[in-house]
């Protein structure tokens, strides 16, 4: 019998169920990125909702703090109200920063994990696309 190759996957001509190992070894590398792929959104997701809420929170800081402004009866009151809006808004920015610094490195970690699953499944489908393609 002669050989199979790469491209008579594809073949109408060649039977299905020959071409069944070569088509698996071939899955194997886009599966693995495929699921590196939703590691990495389901990391980005996670990033993203909580910048969302760190943005409404900054929103109803800003908006009780001008309720506050507005409603102060001298200067001390005034500047207290405005330090503490103030205080809160640094504080929410170094929690960003942390957060951010986190995520990049999960992130990182995702990408580096899920390329190394890409390539380890490209390198068993190569070593077993040989013993798949042979008649």
């Amino acid at each position: 019998m002669e050989q199979i190759t790469g491209t008579d996957a594809f073949n109408p001509s060649v039977g299905f169920a020959e071409t069944a190992p070569l088509r698996s070894a071939m899955a194997q590398p886009v599966l693995a990125m495929l699921n590196a792929q939703a590691n990495m959104f389901a990391t980005l997701n996670h990033t993203a909702a909580n910048w969302v809420t760190r943005r409404r929170e900054e929103a109803e800081s800003a908006r009780d703090a001008v309720e506050k402004l507005a409603n102060c009866r001298d200067a001390n009151e005034f500047m207290s109200a405005y330090g503490d809006w103030m205080q809160g808004t640094m504080q929410r920015l170094s929690d960003d920063l942390a957060m951010l610094g986190e995520h990049a490195q999960a992130l990182y970690g995702s990408g580096v994990a899920g390329s190394r699953q890409v390539a380890e499944a490209a390198e068993q489908a190569a070593e077993q696309t040989p013993h798949a393609v042979a008649a």
